[in-house]
């Protein structure tokens, strides 16, 4: 038993303004796309799960799991 009941998503949403459909368009790196983004207000995946895992509705083990499955 875990003590953890469930599933809990972590959330990472990129909300488009003009700035960055227009990099989406231009088709700019990855990374700087994720960058922008973030200097944007966007939250990682990992700051909501690490952030999750402090309220105590997952594990920091589970977070890091999942995190580096998407690397």
């Amino acid at each position: 038993q875990t003590g953890f009941w469930g599933r809990t998503a972590i959330h990472e949403m990129m909300v488009l303004d003009e700035e960055l459909k227009g990099a989406v368009g231009c088709r700019i790196p990855t990374a700087e796309l994720r960058e922008l983004a973030v200097s944007k207000g966007m939250q990682l995946l990992s700051k909501d799960g690490l952030e999750k895992a402090r309220q105590g509705l997952t594990t920091v083990g589970e977070v890091f799991r999942v995190i580096q499955s998407e690397d």
